[in-house]
């Protein structure tokens, strides 16, 4: 009878006890939940946004600084002792394009006593229409398009940061979870252990009113209850120091600081990754073509490509052409038909070399320099990743070996305190060995879910080091 009350009691304690006191006051928090409310509201992603839109607008500026059309109007005036020296007036509007070639458009009317030859327009003015091309350096390439195409690399570079940034604040958020997880189910340990010592102490107690038991047992019960009730406020404390710090990644969509409640339950520590050799080498090969860090070296390198070809062209010597057909009254471009392109034109060429070429050549090499050492960056980088994803790897393998081996020596434990039950029924044995036992058993779930905990921290770090927690 002893000994089916015995096992009924373990069964009891180790197995229903713990699903009922979760049943009736935990509510479940999982970490599904818990990353989205720090992805939608945690302040440092808000920030990371800002990143995104950032860039889109600086992208923005430089369009429109180096392409929006200019309109100008300048006047210049002068009169002297009753007599009008000049009038010079022109208004005129620019217009660059992605190729390097400019249009201009406008207005002159210059009046007065005092003019050059050269100066004089028709009595009402005149207007003319030009173009600017440059027939050597700048044709290929020129510093407009360049700049702007940099800016879209820059916005290319902001969308990976934000990738790098995101993943970095979900994988602190990822441990402090499994943190408090590991923290509560520390606690949830010694509740049971306690609430098991109350009932051995209840029932050593009624053993020795029955002269079954000697006095010293229930004294020994008693002391193990005030052990483990200590434990238990140790535990708790914890507790409450990794709940505070999960408080840190809580917020509302107003950016209000939440606090977890306090009957909230983590998920289960994970006991199983998924993680085999096929997922390694899918990472592995994954790593180059995807990694945020990596691509934004690969991004720096394409910015110091078109610096590249900007300073190679910029070798070569200027050679630019001016052309500004004139209208012959007011605005009137064709008074006697197309043959006025080659009637009324002002006509101009342009052109500057510098003899040694020694400032565009150094720049040139140093770009080159930069490209080189971006790369071995960039080569470094990856083989750093590369072998952080072997480490942790190996570390999942490890904890999950070192998992089964727990559990097996768990049974063990749990089948020797059964045994230990059964001779301390027959006599043979002391209220301090059972206790021995006991502790064996909790010492031995203790190192299990430190086991998993280390499990799931693991898991993180691997997803970190891959940059699977910003967004594949």
């Amino acid at each position: 009878m002893i000994r089916l009350y015995f096992r009924a009691l373990l069964f009891f304690v180790l197995f229903v006890l713990p699903t009922i006191l979760r049943a009736q006051t935990a509510e479940l928090f999982p970490y599904s939940a818990f990353v989205q409310m720090v992805v939608q509201h945690h302040p440092t992603a808000q920030q990371i946004r800002i990143l995104a839109a950032r860039a889109e607008q600086e992208l923005r500026s430089e369009r429109g600084q180096q392409f929006d059309p200019t309109l100008n109007s300048n006047l210049d005036f002068k009169q002297f002792n009753g007599r009008q020296y000049y009038n010079f007036f022109s208004t005129y509007l620019s217009v660059p394009t992605w190729w390097g070639v400019e249009i201009e458009a406008g207005y002159l009317l210059n009046q007065g006593y005092y003019l050059n030859d050269a100066d004089k327009t028709p009595e009402g003015g005149h207007a003319y229409l030009g173009i600017k091309v440059p027939l050597l350096q700048g044709l290929v390439t020129n510093e407009r398009r360049t700049l702007v195409e940099q800016a879209r690399l820059l916005s290319s570079v902001s969308a990976q940061q934000i990738r790098t940034q995101l993943n970095e604040l979900l994988y602190n958020a990822t441990l402090q979870y499994w943190a408090w997880a590991t923290a509560y189910q520390e606690v949830k340990i010694w509740e049971e252990a306690l609430e098991l010592g109350k009932i051995r102490l209840a029932a050593t107690r009624t053993a020795f009113e029955q002269g079954d038991k000697p006095a010293i047992d229930t004294l020994e019960s008693f002391a193990n209850l005030i052990d483990r009730q200590m434990r238990l406020q140790d535990a708790q404390l914890y507790l409450l120091k990794e709940q505070t710090a999960l408080d840190n990644f809580l917020w509302t969509p107003q950016l209000s600081p939440l606090q977890l409640a306090p009957n909230a339950a983590p998920d289960a520590l994970p006991t199983s990754t998924g993680v085999d050799s096929a997922r390694l080498s899918t990472l592995l090969g994954q790593v180059g073509a995807q990694h945020p860090d990596l691509q934004i070296y690969g991004l720096q390198i394409r910015h110091f490509e078109l610096d590249q070809k900007l300073k190679r062209n910029k070798i070569l010597p200027k050679l630019d052409l001016k052309y500004n057909f004139l209208a012959n009254q007011h605005a009137n471009f064709f008074p006697a038909g197309a043959g006025a392109f080659v009637e009324n034109y002002k006509f101009g060429l342009k052109f500057s070399m510098p003899i040694f070429l020694r400032h565009s050549r150094a720049e040139l090499e140093l770009n080159k320099l930069k490209i080189q050492e971006t790369r071995f960056k960039q080569q470094q980088k990856e083989q750093e990743i590369r072998n952080k994803i072997r480490n942790y790897f190996a570390e999942i393998a490890t904890y999950e070996q070192q998992l089964a081996l727990i559990e097996q020596n768990l049974r063990n434990y749990l089948f020797l305190l059964e045994a230990e039950q059964e001779k301390f029924r027959l006599g043979e044995s002391s209220i301090f060995l059972l206790n021995s036992r006991e502790m064996k058993v909790i010492e031995t779930q203790q190192k299990r879910l430190s086991t998993l905990s280390k499990l799931a921290k693991a898991q993180a770090s691997l997803s970190w080091a891959a940059a699977l927690l910003g967004g594949e």
